[in-house]
């Protein structure tokens, strides 16, 4: 296992005795592998917001990478159990990591260790993401979505009917009876949901359903996120009954990529940058963070937020350090409170960068 560095800036960090960390009004980078290109990713956040996965160039190339406040970014993999890696999701408590190792899905665990995800045809797989509870993986395998547990393995995820599909897995429910994620448009579809009998169900409700996808939902599947590409992206939510609705927005190719398990705090990213919206309204992320809970980025511009806490209080995501090079932060605020929410009006947020 390899540790190195991560940078924090105004940080106030309590540690006890235990392996956790508090941490309030904290912004951190995440730091890079050593011997490769000075980069860094986040994709994904723990339900807990404790653990943080992505990837990062080291010397073999990318490799799969977590981040916690007490261990700062290390690896989990090994070189037998692949050359190139990433990390895309990880389980609510962080035990249950998932993503692509080589070109095949795979899920590891602190139990269990490394293990690839038998494909269910060709040879190019990637796990998009995990159930809360860790006992259900889903992705795309040669343009197919997939589901799999320990029980049935991968299977092909279809229309209920037999029929299938192209067709992308992307989240799923905390106990894995829901998983969302997008058909090609082709086959009359767009962003859509698969229900606990994976009959599939689409969200766009129009005549002529656009291409995209959902990206995100809360942990019980009332509430979902994404992106449509259709007057020029736009980023929506959505309930299980289906009609997107779009979210506000300040430039095109706009994308929600997560909600919070209460669906009052969703993240994403537009050309110019990481957006949150707070009961809708549109708010930049960095601005947010500064004027709304004194943080110093000291530079930093960023660029997307892929992830956030369920409960509000984590974000994760991508940008660009001082330096100018790509790596991924954390930020953590404390609990929001109803004063704290109604304080977000100022308009001085919309600016764009």
């Amino acid at each position: 296992m390899l540790i190195v560095r991560s940078a924090a800036m105004g940080l106030l960090l309590l540690c006890g005795s235990t392996s956790l960390c508090v941490a309030q009004n904290g912004f951190y980078g995440i730091g890079d592998l050593e011997g490769g290109d000075t980069r860094s990713t986040i994709n994904g956040l723990s339900g807990d917001g404790r653990t943080a996965v992505g990837s990062s160039e080291g010397s073999a190339g990318s490799q799969a990478v977590r981040w916690t406040l007490k261990n700062g970014l290390e690896t989990f993999l090994t070189s037998t159990d692949a050359a190139t890696s990433i990390a895309t999701a990880t389980s609510h408590d962080g035990s249950v990591i998932v993503g692509r190792a080589d070109t095949s899905a795979y899920r590891w665990s602190r139990t269990d260790g490394f293990h690839r995800i038998n494909l269910i045809g060709g040879s190019n797989s990637s796990a998009q993401d995990v159930s809360g509870d860790g006992r259900t993986v889903v992705g795309i395998s040669s343009s197919r979505a997939f589901k799999w547990t320990s029980e049935t393995g991968a299977i092909e995820l279809d229309d209920g009917n037999g029929n299938r599909l192209f067709a992308a897995a992307r989240a799923v429910s905390f106990d894995g009876s829901i998983i969302a994620g997008g058909v090609n448009p082709s086959q009359s579809q767009g962003p859509v949901y698969w229900d606990a009998d994976l009959k599939l169900h689409p969200l766009d409700l129009s005549e002529r359903p656009e291409r995209g996808n959902t990206l995100g939902m809360t942990d019980d599947g009332s509430l979902f996120v994404g992106e449509s590409q259709g007057s020029f992206g736009i980023a929506f939510t959505s309930t299980p009954e289906g009609g997107l609705s779009r979210l506000p927005r300040t430039s095109s190719d706009t994308r929600a990529t997560d909600v919070s398990a209460d669906g009052s705090i969703i993240v994403g990213y537009d050309p110019n940058g990481a957006i949150i919206w707070l009961d809708t309204t549109l708010y930049r992320m960095d601005a947010w963070l500064a004027s709304q809970h004194n943080l110093d980025l000291q530079g930093w511009q960023l660029s997307s937020v892929l992830a956030l806490s369920n409960d509000g209080t984590v974000f994760a995501g991508q940008g660009f350090n001082p330096n100018g090079n790509l790596e991924g932060w954390v930020a953590i605020i404390p609990t929001p409170t109803s004063a704290t929410l109604l304080a977000l009006a100022a308009p001085a947020l919309l600016r764009r960068r």
